[in-house]
This record gives structure tokens, sequence and C-alpha cells, in this order.
């Protein structure tokens, strides 16, 4: 099982990435919806999705390839708590969960463990 995470935002891989290798949790990291597809073959079990990587007009289509893709996958999307527009067209496009940055940050290894065990 592995996590897939698209952000442009090295800082945040690089956290994802220390705290995925505490847990033993492979993590793959694209960082734009071209390589979304073939990425989707490592068949992961959550898809974080950072809302800076996406426009928002893309959503919904990032949201149905993920579901078509890889079924039984979660989808977290996040972005800053002042993007209530984009957070909220998220959550419409059928994210699982819509989380602010900071929630994401606080949250993460919890979530690593509950959608990626071990």
């Amino acid at each position: 099982m592995t996590a897939l995470l698209l952000t442009e935002d090295l800082m945040f891989t690089s956290r994802v990435g220390a705290q995925a290798s505490a847990l033993h949790i492979p993590v793959e990291t694209i960082s734009s919806l071209t390589q979304l597809d073939e990425s989707l073959a490592c068949q992961p079990t959550l898809f974080v999705v950072d809302l800076a990587a996406v426009a928002t007009d893309q959503l919904e289509t990032m949201v149905a390839t993920v579901r078509d893709r890889v079924p039984g996958a979660t989808i977290i999307a996040f972005g800053p708590h002042v993007w209530e527009a984009k957070l909220q067209a998220a959550q419409q496009a059928g994210c699982d969960q819509v989380l602010s940055r900071g929630q994401l940050h606080k949250e993460m290894t919890a979530l690593l463990q509950q959608y990626v065990p071990g």
C-alpha cells in the first residue's frame, strides 16, 4: 500500500516524506496533473492533493480520474484556510476530506496511519 502526493511545494514534500518514512509507508510524489494517470499505476490507498497545484476547473476531472482508476482510494485535498471558495470546490468535486494546510500538517501522521496501514 502506498500514498500519492500531488504538490509543487518541496518543503511539504520533504515533511510528508519524513513522516511517511518514520512509519515505513511508501509515498510517491508528483508535481502536476499531467503525471497523475501514470502515477495511479501504484494503486495508492491515499491521494493527497495540494490545491495550489490544481486549477479549480480541473478538480472534478481529477477526482473522477482517481475514482475510476483506484476506486478505493481516499482523496484528501488541502490548501490555505483563506481559500474558502477553492476548498469548497474541492469538497463539491468529491474529495473525501478537505483540510486547511495547518490541519493537514497537524494530522498527517494520523492520516497516513489510517489510510495506508502498514
